[in-house]
């Protein structure tokens, strides 16, 4: 069973009420997500809110009403089966509807308080309080269970989380075995044999004949008809400790260690593990999901993890980090099946950001006017198959390519020499007090004028404020046919249509190249982009009759006098008419 849908209302930077929810994650086809965002925009509440949902023991402290106000805390999931064996769990047959979702719901009233808990009745379509009967069980078996990955966890936390991971695994394999069926029939015949020695039938007997000189009526039995699952027991028997040496087989512990070598610990062993979770998948149906917490439950389907991750790439080394992030896309690699695991990661990093890859999804956070917490998430694939290959060419070639999704005001330019030009211009501007340093936009090299639709796309989900700064180029190339270049004018010119709103997308264009535009050819000797830097130092950043410092005034104020439509490029057009 996977989440699919998780809404929150008035939980810590959360707003929203019992009408409309504060923020709503949308899971479906989804197995990783990432929290993109400035510091302090919600990206912790969000981790929380899920640990909040599932664990049955969590009161609500005062700084977790927002603005420690007086509306309830709401915290609603949507959970949906995956396979027929999960249908028929005791903890989703009697709330899921006929797609196979069940909704559950908790609300905290009071500081200090429990939780209310609710299921949704799909036949009523309502709310019922305290729903399908033992709904803190019914959560913790049909959730995803949670496992923190915290940036400061200390070692015990650490290998606590490992151990548990292990231990799991290895009492599946024991379960599975025909060892414990053995040890189960030989206990069961111990049990008859000492129900029936002669011993425990005289003490009954005994207890009985007392009890009917008082009570004639009743009788006493000793020895009920229970018996036991020894695979429950297993917990209690196996323990795991683990221990470092050195090469020298010298005993270390991990305390010794940083921050970066604990977390790494923690990575490599999900790395190792991975192959472990989906090997054990043909043997599901003989899986307890609580065993490890001896709950007595009599279905054996199986319960994913969900991995909560603050900043994946702290203390790690750059090569760690994009090691790290391999392992989280693997980790929910479908091809062998429903994995194991969803994640929600919150992170600082674009090297942990591959837009290629299915099944993941970015979420932006940021804070309205009103100082709430909103959300901008990308539901879907937005890219069709060649721009996922665009992507993933882009994230081999520049790893920090995704960092113009962090920001909130980009300039997309075509190549490495604009992208010198503009952020040594950008330099320039501070220096001279046009503009702060808080302030500045992140110039993004999008590799080729080919590259900037796809850029677009994305930022236009998550309503990034953007400025396109290209060539315009010829119309027709050097054998006289259709330009491809020029072609691209009208697509970008879509992209910034569809936004429908200059002083959040916006484009200028260099009337043919940067070179024409700015009346200069490069040195050979020196290459493109050294030319262009030079060139740069000579500039008077208030000299407007420079094309490149008037578009980036452009870039920072909109002006509503400067139009570059498809009008403005139709007029250009240099094609030349056969006679």
């Amino acid at each position: 069973m996977k989440l699919i849908k998780l809404r929150v209302s008035n939980f810590r930077g959360i707003a929203g009420n019992s009408v409309t929810a504060g923020i709503e994650i949308d899971f479906e086809n989804i197995d990783l997500v990432y929290l993109i965002g400035q510091n302090n925009t919600g990206k912790s509440s969000i981790l929380h809110s899920y640990e909040y949902f599932v664990n049955s023991s969590i009161n609500a402290k005062l700084n977790d009403f927002h603005n420690n106000n007086s509306e309830p805390i709401i915290i609603e999931g949507w959970i949906q089966a995956e396979s027929d064996e999960d249908r028929q769990h005791s903890a989703m047959v009697n709330s899921m509807d006929h797609e196979g979702v069940g909704r559950f719901k908790k609300e905290w009233v009071e500081i200090g308080g429990s939780a209310n808990k609710y299921t949704f009745n799909t036949t009523d379509q309502c709310w019922d309080i305290g729903g399908a009967g033992g709904f803190d069980t019914l959560l913790q078996n049909a959730c995803p269970e949670p496992i923190w990955l915290r940036g400061l966890d200390d070692v015990e936390i650490i290998l606590a989380n490992v151990q548990k991971l292990i231990k799991e695994k290895v009492i599946d394999n024991a379960v599975s075995s025909s060892r414990i069926g053995t040890i189960q029939s030989e206990l069961e015949e111990l049990r008859k044999e000492i129900l029936q020695d002669e011993y425990s039938i005289k003490l009954e007997s005994r207890l009985n004949d007392m009890m009917q000189e008082t009570f004639p009526d009743l009788k006493v039995s000793l020895f009920g008809d229970k018996k036991d699952d020894i695979s429950k027991k297993l917990s209690s028997f196996i323990h795991t400790d683990i221990n470092f040496s050195n090469r020298q087989g010298q005993a270390l512990h991990m305390s010794n260690h940083g921050h970066g070598i604990r977390r790494q610990f923690l990575f490599n062993s999900l790395r190792g593990l991975n192959h472990v979770f989906k090997e054990m998948e043909t043997a599901r149906n003989r899986r307890n999901v609580e065993i490890i917490d001896n709950i007595d439950q009599k279905d054996t389907s199986s319960r994913k993890k969900m991995l909560l991750i603050e900043e994946p790439e702290l203390f790690l080394h750059p090569q760690s980090i994009r090691l790290f992030s391999k392992i989280l896309y693997d980790l929910v690699n479908r091809e062998n099946g429903n994995p194991e695991f969803q994640i929600i990661a919150a992170t600082h990093s674009p090297i942990m950001i591959d837009l290629s890859r299915d099944h993941t999804t970015l979420i932006k956070t940021n804070i309205n006017d009103l100082g709430d917490v909103c959300l901008n998430q990308v539901k879907y694939s937005i890219f069709d198959e060649e721009e996922k290959e665009h992507m993933k060419m882009l994230n081999s070639f520049n790893p920090y390519i995704c960092e113009a999704f962090f920001n909130d005001k980009v300039i997309l330019v075509e190549g490495d020499t604009e992208a010198v030009v503009f952020r040594e211009l950008l330099n320039k501007f501070v220096e001279n007090g046009k503009i702060s340093y808080n302030d500045v936009p992140l110039v993004v090299n999008c590799g080729t004028k080919n590259n900037i639709p796809s850029f677009q796309k994305v930022l236009n989900h998550f309503k990034i404020c953007y400025t396109v700064i290209h060539d315009l180029d010829d119309t027709l190339n050097v054998n006289n046919q259709n330009n491809s270049a020029w072609t691209l004018n009208f697509t970008i010119e879509a992209g910034i249509i569809q936004v429908n709103d200059p002083n959040i997308a916006r484009r200028y264009v260099m009337e043919r190249n940067f070179e024409d535009a700015h009346h200069y050819s490069h040195t050979s000797s020196l290459g493109k982009p050294l030319s262009a830097y030079r060139l740069v130092q000579g500039w008077d950043v208030n000299d407007t009759s420079i094309k490149a410092v008037e578009a980036l005034n452009y870039c920072i104020e909109y002006d509503p006098n400067l139009v570059f439509d498809s009008n403005w490029v139709n007029n250009r057009d240099n094609s030349t008419v056969a006679p």
